[in-house]
Parts: C-alpha cells; structure tokens; sequence
C-alpha cells in the first residue's frame, strides 16, 4: 500500500471514529486503534489507556508524529488530567496554524482563539463543550487542549512496525546530534521552540 492510500485509510478511519464517537475521546479513538493498529485491543478509558501505552508504546516527538500520521500510520496524543484526560488522533494532512476559530470562556462569552504556528492535524471528540476539542481533521494537536501550557504536558505515542522503527531510530539519532551540538538537554518537544 502506498503512503498516499494508507494515509487516505487513516483518514477515512479517523473520519468513521469522528461520526460514531462524538462524545467520547476514549472510544474514538479505540476505534481507530481497532481498525488500523492493534485489532485485539481492549477498551480503556482517557488516562487508562495513556498509561498503557507509555509502557507498551513508543513515544515520538511531535514531528514525527506528523510524518507517521503522513504515511497512515497510527499515533495517539494524549495526556491524563484529575478525573479525565484527553486522547486524540494525529490526522493526516498539510499542518496549519492553530486556533482560528470561536470558541466561549466559562461566563459563557464568545472570543477568538488566535491562530499561530504550524501544527500537524487531529481526529479528536469530546463530551465537553471546548470548540477545539472537537475535530474532523479540521484543527489541530493543539486546538483540544486551546493553551500553550495545556498542550505542554501533551505526549504522542506510535506502535511500532519495521517502518516505524526506522524512522523513531532516526528520530533519536536526530535528538542526539541536537543534544550534542547544544551541549544540554533539549526540550521534550523539540520543534515546540519555534511555536509560541
């Protein structure tokens, strides 16, 4: 299968997710993970299933995540929070601003949330009544989470395949020259310097 068809079979399967779960993060994406991923994979709820797999899992940076969902692979974003987390989908496509769209503050009063960056796509639903937090591949990694901090603790996981492991391998390879080349540690995030 070609990159092109097996991103078009993420993207239709992130796109039966959306329409079957809109109220449930957990489910759609268990649903995705289903079809495409790991067919014998069992239910679990937000912060269950980001503990799973950080264990079983490998976690990838964000661009990386952008180039796996690229090519059809599966990765989820997510991030546990008191009572429930959020899970998300990277969904397939050219990455955009985040933002960009109206959403209300807890009194109720309506504000734009305001474009900026570059960040790669999203499959994500939600019982909550965040506008960000609901996309059909319209909006971003980002957008769910609508802050800069929110999104900070924000990590993406992928199950490995042979081609995966090449390109996590070169990932790290990557991570490594930029540490030895700035002589520090660099953030969890790499590419996240460049967005404000």
């Amino acid at each position: 299968m070609s990159a092109d068809d097996a991103a078009k079979t993420l993207a239709d399967a992130c796109h039966a997710a959306y329409k079957k779960y809109p109220n449930s993060c957990s489910h759609s994406v268990w649903h995705v993970i289903t079809s495409l991923a790991d067919k014998d994979k069992k239910y679990q709820v937000a912060n269950d299933l980001v503990d799973t797999l950080a264990k079983t899992w490998t976690e990838v940076d964000l661009a990386t995540a952008a180039k796996l969902a690229n090519a059809g692979e599966v990765v989820v974003g997510g991030q546990k929070a008191k009572g429930n987390g959020h899970v998300i989908i990277v969904f397939p496509g050219v990455s955009k601003p985040r933002g960009g769209y109206s959403a209300k503050d807890s009194a109720g009063k309506s504000f734009n949330v305001r474009s900026a960056g570059l960040y790669p796509l999203a499959m994500s639903t939600s019982i909550g009544s965040w506008a960000g937090a609901m996309s059909d591949g319209d909006k971003t990694v980002w957008d769910p989470w609508g802050t800069d901090k929110g999104f900070a603790g924000v990590k993406f996981w992928h199950k490995e395949s042979g081609t995966a492991k090449t390109t996590s391998a070169k990932a790290a390879s990557a991570r490594k020259v930029l540490n030895d080349h700035n002589g520090n540690n660099p953030p969890a995030n790499p590419i996240s310097r460049y967005f404000a």
